[in-house]
């Protein structure tokens, strides 16, 4: 069993896990309130599929990135809705239901919008098709089912659920943490070797997407706390699988990994101070 395949289990795993951990704490109206608020709705979605992607595209030319190095992080910008920022928004204690929703209409949108937006921008022939297969397999078995599995249960034994809740949330930290390190341990020799320029341009396209979100997430505090994390923890699983898929150059899969280590430890890292905030 090589790393690529260990790293895909653990993180279908902690997906699995992290959306058992929300169901457990929603309740289908919650769901269906976000739906109604439609300016919020149409905002999230014009950030994460169209200023993100295009704010990436339009950096890459200007500062004249290598090729590999701008699809490397046109993928990982291109790929909306990342599982993980459930988790994220739970741990914040901002708007959990409005999370758990964008990561499930995001990704569903982003079947067709990512592969596309990743052949028009780096003219190339990506297999669309199998790939929106691969996708909707993994949003369907990662992330609706075990979520679903969840709320039944809060329906069902809402004393059991809040029970679980807890354990299974620190299991998806745990699970988290074990990722991120293994990441760190096995590709920190890649890492090492992506330039300067190329860290910060990651660096300054996340800032400006926590920006874009608490923008589009305004007025509410807890609302716009959530956009900004659905909003710069893009979809990593999905990146991967297009860098293993379309690509074979290795400074691709170095650079997408590399952003993908960003939008871990950012969206966790203000997650945190904003639950110590929340606390004080």
């Amino acid at each position: 069993m090589n790393v690529a395949t260990i790293q895909a289990i653990a993180s279908a795993l902690m997906v699995v896990v992290m959306m058992l951990a929300a169901g457990f704490k929603l309740e289908l109206g919650q769901l269906r309130a976000v739906t109604q608020h439609r300016s919020l709705l149409f905002k999230s979605i014009a950030v994460n599929l169209l200023a993100i992607p295009l704010a990436a595209w339009a950096t890459i030319v200007l500062l004249d990135l290598p090729s590999a190095v701008g699809v490397g992080i046109l993928l990982v910008a291109a790929a909306p809705g990342g599982a993980t920022a459930a988790l994220y928004a739970n741990q914040a204690r901002s708007d959990l239901p409005q999370a758990v929703a964008m990561t499930l209409l995001l990704p569903a949108i982003g079947l067709v919008t990512t592969p596309a937006t990743v052949a028009l921008a780096a003219d190339l022939d990506v297999p669309a098709g199998p790939l929106a297969l691969k996708i909707a397999a993994a949003l369907l078995f990662t992330q609706l089912t075990p979520l679903a599995i969840g709320m039944l249960l809060r329906s069902k034994r809402p004393e059991l659920a809040a029970k679980l809740a807890g354990p299974t949330t620190m299991l998806a930290n745990l699970l988290l943490a074990a990722i991120t390190l293994l990441l760190l341990v096995l590709k920190g020799t890649a890492l090492l070797e992506i330039e300067a320029l190329t860290w910060a341009t990651m660096l300054g396209l996340s800032a400006l997407a926590i920006g874009l979100g608490y923008w589009a997430g305004r007025p509410e505090q807890a609302s716009a706390r959530s956009a900004s994390i659905v909003a710069v923890t893009r979809n990593v699983a999905v990146a991967i699988l297009l860098a293993s898929t379309a690509f074979s150059d290795p400074v691709v899969d170095a650079t997408v990994l590399s952003y993908a280590l960003l939008v871990v430890l950012l969206p966790l890292g203000l997650s945190l101070f904003w639950k110590r905030s929340a606390g004080a």
